[in-house]
Order: structure tokens, then C-alpha cells, then sequence
């Protein structure tokens, strides 16, 4: 089955914890916040995600179900308690989270973040809610997360389809959000 691509809702779960997700923005950066702990080696990818909890009751969410999977299949988890270093810049919109309640039918705006080595074709996979779920995981083509620093002597703050340095990315697949083999 082909991955979701960048736009597109899609479920994962089953009826007691489906829930909808949608990519809408990816952002990439070498430098989030103030603090030690954000400035990168590689890249910083923010993953604007729209999420509805289509499933009967009030679910809990933590940044656990949500890995990015490197083309040669290696895994990067998101970094968790990201949040309050992250929270004084206002590029990363949605604010991350870490944990949160998300009521039935109620669209709810987060960011996860990780950390990754550019250069890279990626895929984000998210799976079902619960520990013992046999239901598949959602996957989302995010294509290749490039340095945003590029080469130039800008900030080093950039997006995913080279918008040239201010950090925000449009949501709708650009050539660099395509999945190998350009479809």
C-alpha cells in the first residue's frame, strides 16, 4: 500500500481508538529556541499535525506512536519534553507537546519534532493507540529532508521544500515532499 502523502487524512486505530491524522506542514531548522539542547548536527524537522479522535470516548496522546523511517529503514524517535525550549519561537506552529487529552471529534492542532540527519528521503509512521494493537500503522511521504541551511550564510533555517530560509513550509506537496520514485 502506498504511503499518505502530505494533505491527506487517513485513520489509524481501530473503532475504541481511531483516530485522524493529518501532515500539514513540515518545517525544517538548525537551530529551535534558546538552550543547549537546540542546536543540531543535523536537522530539526517540525511536523505540523492535524488530529481528530474518531473514536467514541476521550483519548490520550503521547509523541510515542510517531517515528520517522529513513529510507535504508533506519528509525529516529521524536524528542520528547522538546516543548518548553521550543516554546519562545514563534516559527514552531503548533506548539509541541508531549502529552495531551484529545476529545471525540475535536480537531487538535500539535507539532512533533525530531531530529535527523539531512539529506534523506523519510516516511512517517504512526501507530495505532494502545499497546497490544494489531491494527497498521499510518505511513506519510515526507520525501527528502534536505539542510536547511543549504550551503548559504543565512540563519540555517529552512523547510523541507527549500522556501528559501524563513522556516515555513506550505503544506502542499512541492517537488522535495514526493516519495522515491516521483509518485
Amino acid at each position: 500500500e502506498e504511503p499518505n502523502r502530505v494533505g491527506e487524512a487517513f485513520l489509524v486505530g481501530g473503532d475504541r481508538r481511531r483516530m485522524e491524522y493529518v501532515v500539514r506542514q513540515i518545517q525544517t531548522f538548525t537551530r529551535l529556541g534558546n538552550g543547549p539542547t537546540t542546536t543540531t548536527a543535523g536537522v530539526w524537522v517540525v511536523l505540523s499535525i492535524r488530529l481528530v479522535n474518531r473514536a467514541p470516548r476521550p483519548l490520550e496522546l503521547t509523541v510515542r506512536p510517531f517515528t520517522l523511517v529513513r529510507a535504508d529503514g533506519r528509525q529516529f524517535s521524536p524528542v520528547n519534553g522538546i516543548g518548553p525550549y521550543v516554546a519562545n519561537d514563534a516559527r514552531v506552529q503548533p506548539r509541541a507537546f508531549s502529552f495531551l487529552t484529545v476529545a471525540p471529534d475535536s480537531p487538535t492542532d500539535v507539532a512533533v519534532v525530531f531530529e535527523v540527519p539531512p539529506d534523506y528521503r523519510y516516511t512517517l509512521q504512526i501507530r495505532p493507540l494502545g499497546a497490544f494493537s494489531l491494527e497498521s500503522a499510518g505511513e506519510v511521504a515526507l520525501g527528502e529532508i534536505d539542510d536547511p541551511a543549504g550551503g548559504d550564510a543565512g540563519d540555517g533555517d529552512g523547510s523541507a521544500d527549500g522556501d528559501g530560509g524563513d522556516g515555513t513550509a506550505t503544506g502542499t506537496p512541492g517537488a522535495a515532499h514526493q516519495p522515491a520514485g516521483g509518485g
